[in-house]
């Protein structure tokens, strides 16, 4: 081989690194970051740039062309045609207006899960992850910076940092507080397996990301995401006792070891949303109060609370109030009326974009909310319930691959832990819609995850 045909090989692995898969799950999440502050913008690269690279990469796979076996993307695909099914049928609601739904689902079922073939590596799940979470943890870090100074900045687009005056103190970065506390959740959750995988900078490294996971966490009040993180904490710290007794005793008595590690599970959750609380309730105490007039440009028809005096501490509000369920009640009552007066719904449901205005009708409330704070309602209201039952199809694909890397022993190191990583956003998804028809990043971050798990499954086998 010549000089020029190196050359030109060379050239040619470039552009299909720069071009792959992996390349576009890198600017995708990076791309996040500048919709924080520049939405307009980023939506004209996903129409005219990521659109259609993301339509080529997954042409493969909706083809059947280049389609792995035993992984559900004939769930998937049938969820996607499905989906157009019931777009042509709710005429008012097309595929143009739900465009932007259409391509989420493609990015996370056609380039985000399929990472168990073609060598996947540790390493290209280096180069995915570790700029989004180098990315969140500077946020993050801004964002306690100026909630530690008293300073909350609002954005144009109705997102702002800092440390917000009309939520109960909640932490701000730019993005809903919920979503802001799933992210750092999974962000945590994807640390935890690198720092079973690296050297000693590494682990270093991801253990301080964990640290500022867990207070962004704490601080984010979300308490869907809260109770995920220490059931997941619940089920680790179960799964480690268990493990422990037998080891040190295999001819001990089974139930016995079952009890030890309930205990130890349940002794892990009480702590964890404790220890979140508590964290939470420390960190306020040392910030100082937001900058109330700055607040007051924002909404000027309402005039902000009196202000405590200044030495009094700030206190955490979201986490008293744990079991208030009345406004997803409400939501939920709504979407089944729709359900029982239009049985028509039940097979097409009412697509992406027509949830506000339908169940809106059955339920005023729905008109101040975007979705129906149940991943599994919602995709139902969405679709229909061949949707949901598809999801559900492809769900069972998945926990059959992760159920031996959760309780069982060997394998590649860690995967366990990417296993939590899918129980905490499907337990998250009882109150939230984060997968799905839906447009958080999150949906995305959970089908990557579940490609990730698949592929330490295949190795493990």
């Amino acid at each position: 081989m010549n000089r020029l045909e190196r050359l030109s090989a060379s050239g040619a692995k470039a552009l299909r690194a720069l071009t792959g898969r992996t390349a576009f799950c890198v600017a995708f999440l990076l791309l996040w970051f500048l919709q924080r502050v520049e939405p307009q913008r980023v939506e004209q690269v996903l129409s005219y740039i990521l659109f259609p690279w993301a339509a080529a990469l997954a042409f493969p796979v909706l083809t059947l062309r280049d389609t792995p076996r035993r992984r559900g993307y004939g769930f998937l695909i049938a969820l996607f045609a499905w989906y157009l099914v019931c777009c042509l049928y709710n005429r008012q609601y097309s595929f143009y207006i739900n465009e932007a739904f259409w391509y989420q689902l493609l990015f996370a079922c056609f380039i985000f899960y399929p990472q168990g073939e073609r060598g996947w590596t540790l390493r290209r799940m280096q180069v995915v992850l570790y700029p989004f979470m180098a990315g969140f943890f500077l946020l993050g870090a801004v964002g306690l910076w100026l909630a530690a100074h008293g300073i909350w900045i609002p954005g144009d687009n109705g997102q702002s940092i800092g440390l917000e005056v009309w939520s109960g103190y909640r932490l701000d970065l730019l993005c809903q507080t919920n979503v802001m506390g799933a992210l750092a959740a999974l962000s945590g959750m994807f640390s935890a397996f690198f720092f079973l995988h690296s050297g000693r900078l590494g682990r270093m490294l991801n253990a301080v990301n964990i640290a500022m996971t867990v207070l962004l966490l704490a601080m984010s009040q979300s308490r869907t995401t809260a109770i995920a993180w220490s059931c997941c904490m619940a089920l680790l710290a179960g799964r480690g006792a268990y493990y422990a007794l037998r080891d040190r005793r295999p001819g001990g008595h089974a139930a016995v070891r079952f009890g030890c590690a309930a205990l130890a599970g349940a002794l892990a959750l009480g702590a964890g949303l404790y220890g979140l609380r508590a964290l939470c309730s420390g960190t306020l105490s040392l910030m100082q109060r937001p900058n109330v007039a700055l607040a007051e440009t924002v909404e000027p028809e309402e005039a902000p609370e009196e202000a405590p005096a200044a030495d009094d501490g700030l206190e955490s509000r979201a986490y008293d109030s744990m079991d208030n369920l009345e406004n997803r009640k409400k939501l939920w009552l709504g979407t089944l009326r729709m359900f029982a007066d239009r049985p028509d719904t039940l097979l097409f449901g009412v697509t992406r974009k027509g949830l506000w205005e339908n169940v809106g009708a059955y339920e005023p409330l729905m008109y101040t909310h975007t979705h129906l704070h149940n991943a599994y309602l919602q995709t139902a209201a969405a679709g229909g319930l061949p949707s949901l039952l598809l999801l559900l199809a492809f769900g069972a694909v998945v926990a059959v691959r992760a159920w031996p890397l959760l309780f069982g022993r060997g394998g590649m190191r860690g995967g366990h832990v990417l296993s939590l990583t899918v129980v905490l956003v499907l337990i998250c998804c009882l109150m939230e819609s984060y997968v799905g028809f839906t447009e958080d990043l999150i949906n995305v971050l959970f089908f990557y995850a579940c490609g990730c798990v698949m592929a330490v499954a295949d190795r493990r086998a």
